[in-house]
């Protein structure tokens, strides 16, 4: 044996059994298998000079073993009429021939369907034959429902040409693989920011109404400047009269004051009545919010006691700090009361004052002094709530325009969050890339304003033209003085339109998407040829995808010229049935032969020049590439006329010339 040289590993993958008897080679016999891949024929065999990489293994395991439940073992069919018969499916690469209206797509749409495929249309007639059609799996189980992948003649084509319908598969994929979220988190910070935004519009709205009621109630009430002039009058006569009255001038000076000071006390008395009717409230209520829970999801805790503990701990210092907080309220309100008694007191001792008393009694004795006095206490009273007035308005002023800084950095964050998810986010596989653009719907943008802005005029023309050319550019403050002017009333709007609204609808929409560009072997899809578009598709359906189950594919041949079906559809097929049972429709001898189909199935419809065995509408045969035998024309029966491979060449284009041209690979000839 050694002086012979005999390959050990050789002789390990071999079936000899009359070597020397040397006992370390007799036992590392039979320790690994051989497997071929081909028909049990002289023909099957030879076929490995053909295909020697992908059809013989030297490994103790079977070759591309699928899981038993994803590989469909048979297909029967049984209808009178029209079709019988059962077509067994290699685990591989099943590829379905034949000419025109010869049941291909049929068969293939009825395997789908039988499953509850949605790909295969509610009207199409195969579902009125679905009934004589059982598929079992390689389980031995023939259960409707499992999954089964079917791409219907075309379907890659109609996603390339819409555009919404490619970047949904495009973001599918992303999500896919997108193991820290971000996508995710983008849509739900969307969501919430729409949901954010709607309701401080809805907010900043209300608050302008009170404004606009507030500024009514102002104007009605004259302007501080008139008031404080009609004052000075009233003093002035006031003053006048005084002089003839008893008091001197130091008692004049004294009561001035003290009518002063009893005014300016019962303001503050005022402020504190109306600071207790706050804390009244505040005391009624809690400082936390109702919804926290909720929102920060303490339900979806699943670790240990963390829900729990969660719960009581959040609990205990809830009434902490509740009773913490009802402490300090009841002490301001306690030193406001002690204040507000304290003011009394004082406005009641400057009553009890001789001067008061005094001066009260001169203004009852002088009427005309008594009328001016009434006056000014009006005037007074108009002034001070004049004063509570604009000081309200500028509060509530404040608040609207904090909210509205809000609400334009939500809206503007639309933008930001898309750059933010297109500079992080992109994948590459097998030579295509996938990345993210951000696309402005201008056209949508456009389309709105048109719809609710009233165009009459040129000065109302050139400020939509205006928002819809620099918005882009500055969405800041162009949103900003948008909705200024929808709050002011400075934007006429057409019929049937709110101001309230079309902000809401303004701010709350999302102007800008997120646009996927694909790149595939340096070709952008938007410069690729339909049929590179298409396969471009299928790559993104299926690579990217982690399902097992059987891939259905009508046509994927469709628009692509022979080289790239030879170059670049073919090895993917060859690559993929590795992974996954693929069943597929074809017209191109390249897909069947240059893809080393494992099972071929011929489908024949009955005809006068192509008649069927019993008359059947359709029948099938199936077999492997090296299934050939010579064409016997004396079997009137077309599909057992003649062999698998003879079919092939009779019935797609080029399929003489495909099996020499793989059988000369290898230098091989026939």
């Amino acid at each position: 044996m050694h002086e012979q040289k005999v390959n050990e590993l050789l002789l390990d993958c071999s079936d000899a059994h009359c070597f020397a008897d040397d006992i370390a080679i007799k036992d590392r016999l039979g320790n690994c298998k051989t497997w071929i891949k081909a028909d049990t024929t002289f023909e099957g065999l030879k076929q490995i000079l053909f295909e020697p990489e992908d059809r013989v293994r030297v490994q103790s395991t079977k070759p591309d073993e699928k899981n038993i439940y994803q590989v469909i073992d048979s297909v029967t069919l049984d209808e009178e009429g029209f079709w019988h018969g059962t077509i067994l499916l290699n685990p591989n690469l099943n590829t379905i021939v034949g000419g025109r209206s010869t049941g291909k797509s049929s068969l293939l749409k009825a395997i789908a369907a039988k499953h509850g495929n949605k790909e295969v249309d509610k009207d199409d007639f195969i579902r009125q034959h679905l009934d004589g059609i059982t598929i079992r799996w390689q389980d031995g189980n023939d259960q409707l429902g499992r999954e089964i992948e079917y791409f219907r003649q075309s379907y890659m084509h109609d996603i390339a040409f819409d555009s919404d319908k490619t970047n949904q598969i495009v973001e599918n994929i992303i999500q896919s693989k997108d193991e820290t979220g971000l996508l995710r988190k983008y849509y739900e910070h969307l969501t919430d920011l729409s949901k954010a935004i709607s309701e401080g519009v809805f907010s900043v709205f209300q608050m302008q109404k009170e404004i606009n009621s507030l500024k009514k109630s102002l104007s009605e009430k004259g302007k501080r400047e008139g008031v404080n002039q009609q004052l000075s009058l009233l003093k002035a006569k006031v003053a006048d009269l005084q002089k003839g009255a008893e008091l001197t001038p130091e008692e004049r000076l004294a009561l001035d004051a003290s009518i002063k000071q009893v005014q300016e006390k019962k303001k503050l008395i005022a402020n504190a009545e109306q600071d207790l009717l706050i804390f009244e409230k505040i005391l009624i209520s809690t400082p936390f919010d109702a919804s926290y829970e909720e929102k920060c999801q303490f339900g979806g805790m699943q670790f240990g006691l963390n829900q729990s503990e969660t719960y009581r701990l959040f609990n205990e210092l809830r009434i902490k700090t509740e009773t913490e907080w009802n402490k300090i309220i009841n002490q301001l309100k306690n030193n406001t009361i002690k204040a507000k008694e304290q003011l009394s007191s004082e406005i009641q001792t400057i009553i009890n004052s001789e001067i008061y008393k005094k001066g009260v009694r001169i203004f009852e004795e002088n009427k005309e002094l008594k009328d001016l006095n009434t006056k000014i206490q009006e005037e007074e009273k108009t002034l001070a709530a004049i004063d509570t007035m604009q000081s309200k308005i500028d509060k509530i002023l404040q608040q609207r325009n904090n909210s509205i800084l809000q609400i334009i950095n939500a809206h503007c964050s639309f933008k930001k969050s898309a750059n933010q998810v297109s500079k992080q986010l992109s994948i590459s596989y097998d030579g295509l890339d996938i990345h993210i653009d951000i696309n402005f719907h201008k056209k949508d943008l456009q389309d709105f304003l048109e719809t609710r802005l009233n165009q009459r005029g040129y000065e109302r023309q050139g400020y939509l033209q205006e928002l819809l050319n620099n918005y882009d550019d500055n969405n800041e403050s162009n949103s900003n003085a948008f909705l200024k002017d929808l709050l002011t009333g400075d934007i006429l709007l057409k019929n049937g339109y709110d101001a309230q609204n079309v902000a809401v609808e303004f701010l709350s929409r999302n102007w800008y998407s997120l646009n996927y560009g694909i790149t595939y072997q340096a070709d952008t899809f938007a410069n690729m040829s339909e049929g590179k578009q298409a396969f471009v598709i299928l790559k993104l359906l299926l690579d990217f995808s982690d399902k097992k189950c059987p891939i259905l594919i009508d046509q994927p041949e469709d628009s692509l010229d022979n080289r790239a079906i030879y170059n670049e559809l073919v090895t993917y097929i060859k690559r993929k049935k590795r992974e996954r049972q693929i069943i597929l429709v074809t017209h191109n001898s390249n897909v069947v032969v240059s893809a080393d189909a494992e099972n071929v199935i011929v489908a024949n419809q009955n005809g006068t020049d192509t008649p069927n065995w019993g008359g059947f509408k359709f029948q099938y045969i199936h077999g492997a590439l090296e299934n050939t035998k010579s064409k016997d024309d004396t079997d009137l029966q077309i599909l057992s006329s003649q062999g698998i491979r003879e079919h092939i060449c009779d019935i797609l284009e080029g399929g003489r010339e495909a099996f020499e041209k793989r059988e000369q690979k290898y230098g091989f000839r026939r």
